[in-house]
């Protein structure tokens, strides 16, 4: 989750609106912190979990050219594989936080991990997340909140939830080379 249940909860709070567990339930809000945690994930185009990416990418033109391949996600903390279509390793350098620089023409596929491992959800994200829930339980029916999975709500359907405020409050982590 990307915020705890007691955030939601203050931010209902300071809306006046009624918060008590019998109003919503736990599992209520935890449900709604989750779908905001996946509109987050769709309009950041990025996870804020520790998890790998993998990508395919075809590098250089010509196997004596060292060319860049620019991965989508940023910065980029660790490589984990760097492999060819054979599973051959494939030496590489890392340049700053998005590219690495190979010499093949081989098609790869880059495994790496994108997040920082100590602030894996940074405090502007857990702030939408918690107003982004509160939205969510104030504005829907219940019985999305209590029966919705994870995903259940596209970023497409995010409309009043999704503010202009809050777009700008994720902006910082907005990435701008790819989507999930």
């Amino acid at each position: 989750m990307y915020c705890a249940i007691d955030k939601v909860r203050d931010v209902l709070d300071r809306r006046h609106e009624p918060y008590t567990p019998q109003v919503y339930p736990d599992s209520q809000v935890a449900n709604a912190i989750s779908l905001a945690g996946h509109i987050i994930d769709a309009y950041c185009g990025r996870h804020f979990r520790d998890e790998p990416y993998v990508e395919e990418v075809r590098a250089a033109m010509h196997p004596s050219y060292v060319e860049p391949v620019f991965m989508t996600r940023r910065p980029i903390r660790e490589i984990i594989s760097l492999i060819d279509v054979n599973g051959d390793s494939v030496s590489y350098t890392q340049r700053g936080a998005r590219v690495v620089l190979v010499a093949t023409t081989a098609p790869l596929t880059i495994t790496y991990t994108s997040n920082d491992p100590v602030n894996l959800v940074p405090d502007p994200v857990q702030s939408a997340c918690a107003e982004l829930a509160a939205n969510i339980l104030a504005n829907v029916g219940e019985e999305l909140v209590s029966v919705g999975t994870p995903g259940a709500m596209a970023l497409a359907n995010s409309g009043p939830y999704l503010t202009d405020s809050l777009r700008r409050l994720l902006s910082p982590y907005v990435q701008k080379w790819g989507a999930i």
